[in-house]
């Protein structure tokens, strides 16, 4: 995998097979740059690299998370979760599971395999693909 970002949800998120809670997890659609964010912030609240190698000061405080994204984590039960953070005027408010309700096509996805993964949605929820 390439780069990516963390995310902590806020409350935690928990997997709907065993109830584990605590997972680590990870995303593709912010800025990638190894940023830590923290559900209820605007700004990443940390990066995972050494001090030489963060981003300035401006350019944390710039980089924002869009609208709606997804992140994924897998569980030691082991479940494959995929969950979806929304955000208002810049700031994570929100995170659910990956669900046919909050669900969207991907730029490279048919209608074909869009309905294949919501239907391994609805089979294990929290899973989709």
């Amino acid at each position: 995998m390439g780069m990516f970002d963390q995310y902590r949800p806020t409350p935690d998120l928990q997997c709907p097979e065993c109830l584990a809670s605590g997972l680590e997890w990870q995303g593709q659609d912010g800025p990638c740059a190894l940023f830590v964010w923290q559900q209820g912030q605007s700004d990443p609240v940390d990066q995972l690299v050494p001090d030489e190698c963060r981003s300035p000061g401006d350019v944390r405080a710039d980089a924002r998370l869009p609208v709606r994204f997804e992140i994924f984590a897998e569980c030691r039960c082991p479940t494959f979760l995929r969950a979806v953070g929304f955000t208002e005027n810049g700031t994570w408010t929100r995170t659910e599971l990956l669900s046919p309700a909050n669900a969207v096509a991907y730029s490279h996805e048919s209608e074909r395999e869009f309905r294949r993964r919501l239907a391994a949605c609805l089979a294990h929820p929290g899973h989709a693909g």
